[in-house]
């Protein structure tokens, strides 16, 4: 017979009216009582095993939140033996072994869960979020990415990603990431500034920026955000803004160290001697580490002096300007089987030589290379670097000085090299499509079989910046990013290099490549096909293949590209005329298919007339070779 003079009438199925009076009969006893009851009244749910299942679920709870946890999880446990699959059990269960540090006890209680429901993401974050407490980072990302992969609006698993990411420098994965935990929950002010700092590790100042104002937004006294900043303006060379942000730092934190040191540098770019050395010593009073130039600074801030240096040519101009190539040059300027460009520049009074020692002009498609033969030759010979590759030379004036003589460039940047949109493709692997008109879109013949809409072929680069007059012209990051983050929400299939098994369909880029690539390009809708650089007239194959194969091309068209010159408004998918990838992505899918078939038709308009174009005036070959001869020619003069 029962010590607890308690009765339970389990015909009246409410949970809630009996946890009600087990809780009126249990406050009257004290611990170990109430233990022995509760393991007795356990015998009578045998009867009704779901209904008390929840009835001690609820008591354990209680209890839990009068701190009596011990109490709580043997409740809990009493639960779960009456319910097997109590999902709500072992969650909150797990929830109580995670706040205690019992980590295994947590993890094993949580796996009980996907042993009967294998699909349940939000339990897959909280095992990650576990190990992400242990700092085991390879388990944690593991299992963030099968929770988002189980449930895609996992907002805070998409952030963690980030976190794991950023922690390993894999700023690509990292900003994908971010953004994808953006696109689910868009006012987390956490998400803009570390997708500000991948940003800036990656050097991508101005994207940087908009994240950090965006995180600013939002949280208006996130005092190390404006500090980031300022930061991100000191590499811009913005030195006022940068001042800005610095003193909104310290008003809002007094003594917050990095904000003086930056500050103390800002001023003295901006010739405000004596604001520099009171930001340098609050920076010394508060013992910040500085470095030796910040030191230096500190000693002689009053005694700056510019010191311009003038270079002199000496040489003479020759008659017949004779030329060596110390090894191959890619362009068909160079090319030995380039007949009429050799006829055209012996017309001209240049021509080619194998003997250096006869040579008036060395061109070469590196630095180095002249920069070798400057030593031996120093300014009895003239120097020109010639490279149609965007990453071969990153000069952007048309003559530097090395070991003070004159390297004369000719590069993508200095805009002498290509003169239209159509040069830098290779035309011959594409023959048939510049021979023959290309028919214009019709709905009825357009069947793409792919699920996803969106193809890009690209090998991933990760920290790639090149910046000019302060602003990043590289595309490679950018592009990377667009790729993974619509990898990440489901609506990108990625080609390439670089990105493992789990990301990219094919790495191969063996046999016949152009052919494999329009056999991929066939199946798909939209091409993102940035370039890796933006440079005025550097428009590679990427957007004439996307053309060809019949995928509407996602291509950069901003400041420094010159695209616009040949394509018409709203024929490709400009990105820049979206603020971030989601934008992007969502413009994609409402987009209708008359929009689609519109802009497709323009892009076809406009690769048609490029071919006659192109036909009609021998691929420019000949005015390629006149922009050389100029240029040698003004080298000379």
């Amino acid at each position: 017979m029962s010590e607890f003079p308690i009765s339970i009438d389990l015909s009246v199925g409410s949970s809630a009216s009996i946890v009600e009076d087990l809780r009126s009969f249990l406050s009257q006893l004290d611990e170990e009582q109430v233990r022995k009851a509760i393991a007795e009244i356990l015998i009578l749910f045998q009867q009704k095993p779901g209904l008390g299942a929840v009835v001690y679920q609820k008591l354990a709870t209680y209890y839990y939140q009068q701190n009596q946890v011990d109490l709580a999880i043997d409740l809990y446990q009493y639960s779960i033996q009456l319910n097997s699959e109590f999902e709500l059990a072992y969650y909150e269960l797990g929830n109580i072994f995670a706040q205690l540090k019992y980590w295994d006890k947590a993890i094993n209680t949580y796996e009980k869960i996907l042993e009967f429901k294998p699909n349940a993401g939000y339990i897959y974050e909280r095992i990650a979020e576990v190990y992400y407490q242990q700092e085991n980072w390879d388990l944690a990302r593991y299992y963030y990415n099968n929770a988002v992969k189980f449930k895609p609006n996992l907002w805070l698993s998409f952030y963690k990603l980030g976190e794991i990411y950023g922690r390993q420098h894999d700023w690509l994965e990292a900003i994908a990431t971010y953004q994808a935990s953006i696109y689910h929950k868009s006012d987390f002010p956490w998400s803009y500034f570390r997708l500000g700092e991948c940003f800036a590790a990656l050097e991508n100042w101005q994207e940087s920026a908009r994240s950090y104002e965006k995180a600013i937004e939002l949280l208006p006294d996130f005092y190390w955000v404006y500090q980031a900043l300022g930061q991100v303006y000191l590499k811009l060379e913005a030195w006022e803004k940068a001042v800005k942000l610095y003193q909104r730092a310290s008003q809002l934190e007094s003594d917050y160290y990095c904000c003086y040191k930056d500050l103390g540098y800002a001023y003295l770019r901006l010739g405000e001697w004596e604001q520099a050395l009171d930001n340098y010593n609050k920076a010394v009073e508060l013992k910040i580490e500085l470095s030796f130039q910040d030191q230096q600074w500190i000693d002689i801030l009053t005694q700056l002096q510019e010191h311009p240096i003038e270079f002199v040519n000496n040489i003479n101009n020759p008659k017949t300007i004779k030329v060596f190539l110390p090894f191959p040059i890619s362009s068909a300027l160079f090319s030995p089987d380039s007949y009429f460009v050799i006829e055209q520049l012996q017309q001209n009074h240049i021509e080619f030589t194998r003997n250096p020692e006869q040579a008036d002009l060395i061109i070469a498609e590196k630095l180095q290379v002249l920069e070798f033969f400057s030593y031996q030759y120093k300014h009895h010979k003239k120097y020109l670097l010639y490279t149609e590759e965007p990453r071969f030379d990153i000069n952007f004036s048309k003559v530097i000085s090395l070991n003070k003589i004159n390297i004369y460039i000719m590069n993508i940047y200095t805009q002498d090299v290509f003169i239209n949109n159509y040069c830098y493709c290779i035309w011959h692997h594409r023959i048939e499509a510049v021979n023959q008109s290309l028919p214009q879109l019709k709905a009825i013949h357009f069947n793409r079989k792919k699920q996803k809409k969106i193809v890009t072929l690209i090998t991933k680069k990760m920290n790639s910046s090149l910046l000019r007059d302060g602003e990043n012209i590289d595309l490679n990051a950018l592009r990377c990013e667009i790729a993974l983050t619509g990898y990440y929400l489901g609506k990108v299939d990625i080609y390439g290099q670089g990105w493992g098994e789990r990301v990219s369909l094919e790495d191969s880029r063996e046999g016949d490549w152009t052919m494999r690539k329009f056999e991929i390009l066939q199946d798909y809708h939209f091409n993102l096909c940035l370039e890796n650089t933006i440079a005025p007239y550097y428009c590679t194959e990427k957007i004439w293949d996307a053309i060809i194969a019949g995928c509407l091309p996602i291509y950069y068209g901003g400041k420094h590209s010159t695209i616009y010159e040949d394509f018409p408004p709203n024929s490709f998918i400009d990105y820049c005329q979206f603020d971030s990838p989601v934008e992007l992505f969502n413009y994609i899918d409402l987009m209708e298919f008359s929009e689609y078939e519109q802009r497709m038709n323009l892009c076809i308009d406009t690769f048609n007339k490029m071919s006659k174009i192109m036909k009609d005036n021998q691929y420019f070959v000949g005015k390629r070779t006149e922009q050389l001869i100029k240029k040698i020619s003004t080298i000379f003069d």
